[in-house]
């Protein structure tokens, strides 16, 4: 009868190989000293905890992958939030709140005092908020 253990010239124990856990995979490590109990085998708590990142090191290239793709996503939804949410869409959306000669008053608050700040982030945009509530109006490009 063959013995389902491995060992290898720089473990000097042997790993008991453990079926497939579905969700758990990656997580075995975490179990094996229980499970290695049951085999009569002692493994530390250490190296069961390295046995799960060494499982788990394939995943992080990934998630980093992952990561860069959905804050790029998102930084661009954004912009294209900014872009449409200009003074004609405000001017079109909310004809009470933006007269003649370019003045504009808040739509939440009705303040004719209205605030431009940059976005800053390298995203060359300003955003017209409301002096009084602080809420935001609309966008314009930084250059104009």
């Amino acid at each position: 009868m063959m013995s389902n253990t491995t060992a290898t010239a720089s473990t000097p124990y042997a790993i008991p190989e453990l079926p497939a856990l579905g969700a758990l995979t990656i997580f075995w490590p975490l179990l094996l000293p229980g499970a290695a109990a049951l085999y009569g085998l002692s493994i530390s708590i250490p190296l069961a905890l390295e046995l799960a990142l060494m499982a788990a090191i394939p995943a992080l290239p990934v998630l980093i992958v992952n990561c860069f793709i959905l804050a790029g996503r998102q930084a661009r939804l954004q912009r294209a939030i900014w872009a449409s949410h200009d003074y004609p869409w405000y001017r079109a959306t909310f004809p009470g709140h933006a007269h003649d000669k370019g003045k504009v008053s808040c739509r939440h608050c009705r303040n004719p005092h209205i605030q431009v700040r940059n976005l800053m982030n390298r995203s060359f945009m300003r955003v017209h908020l409301c002096n009084q509530c602080g809420k935001s109006l609309y966008f314009s490009p930084e250059h104009v």
